[in-house]
């Protein structure tokens, strides 16, 4: 055998090495969330953990009850929050068009498109929903809200709205962890679902403490 032959299979047998060891390598969750999720500049901030959900029926939750001035405070700082910069060469990415008019941001922070935080929408519409379900609550105290100043049906078409996006949103990403039923004798039926369930979750404040440092337009 030749000295070129062997340098041929030296050269395989190590490309071959070290495209497996590629391919053994743990890919990280960043990687996974910007191959598994649409774009956003947010995604740098993404970080995960695992915790159980405080799930049973009559948790205590600050976010609970009927609606205070200091619930209702709780439920804005969930989303009231402004829009960001896209730039305009990664409009691709969401599949939109530079030929739009989009909103642009001051130049100094980018000068590209104005959005905003889907989450924080999904959450305005949970809070919405949630004032809905207590309207007479607020009517009640005379306290307007906004989204309910109005016409009655355009008031409903806003509610409708937000349902509508919810339903999307969760067919779209669809949680397919398991929630397990055990037996209870003390309950009419013998057994009740187990919502606390265990998930692997998004840091909240991590993602709200970005689009606040990135906030372009309050």
């Amino acid at each position: 055998m030749n000295w070129f032959t062997i340098c041929n299979i030296c050269l395989f047998v190590t490309s071959t090495a070290l495209l497996a060891l590629a391919y053994a390598r743990p890919v990280s969750d960043a990687v996974c969330t910007r191959q598994l999720f649409s774009y956003s500049p947010a995604l740098e901030a993404v970080e995960y953990h695992e915790e159980d959900y405080k799930g049973v029926f009559h948790q205590p939750s600050i976010y609970r009850g009927r609606p205070t001035d200091e619930i209702d405070e709780h439920w804005r700082k969930l989303w009231d929050y402004g829009g960001f910069n896209v730039p305009y060469d990664k409009l691709y990415l969401l599949n939109r068009s530079t030929e739009t008019p989009w909103q642009r941001t001051p130049e100094e922070f980018g000068g590209g498109a104005t959005a905003m935080l889907w989450g924080f929408h999904q959450l305005h519409c949970l809070d919405l929903v949630r004032q809905g379900v207590y309207r007479h609550v607020y009517e009640e105290k005379g306290k307007v809200i906004p989204a309910f100043d109005g016409p009655e049906y355009l008031v409903l078409m806003h509610i409708d709205h937000c349902i509508e996006l919810m339903r999307i949103h969760m067919q779209c990403h669809i949680d397919t962890t398991p929630y397990l039923v055990k037996i209870d004798d003390s309950v009419p039926v013998g057994y009740k679902a187990e919502f606390s369930s265990h998930h692997k979750c998004r840091n909240y404040e991590k993602v709200r403490n970005w689009v606040i440092d990135h906030t372009a337009i309050p």
